[in-house]
């Protein structure tokens, strides 16, 4: 990927989920973590140049997170 292209079109994903000791990605990694029965991500936020979403992540428009070769 072009360093050049990439930046021309910053993204960026934040989801706000549950934590403890014993659930936290440090300790079970991101697969697992994500998969935790009691794992629950609340709020997804996405910005992009041309997308700005912060709310429910059922409703997150993930694709704006895929960078695209032109």
């Amino acid at each position: 990927m072009d360093s050049r292209r990439a930046s021309a079109n910053p993204r960026a994903g934040d989801p706000e989920s549950f934590c403890s000791q014993e659930v936290r990605i440090k300790i079970q990694g991101a697969y697992h973590y994500l998969r935790h029965p009691q794992q629950d991500i609340y709020l997804a936020v996405i910005y992009r140049r041309d997308v700005s979403f912060c709310r429910d992540p059922a409703k997150a428009p993930w694709e704006a997170l895929i960078y695209k070769m032109s």
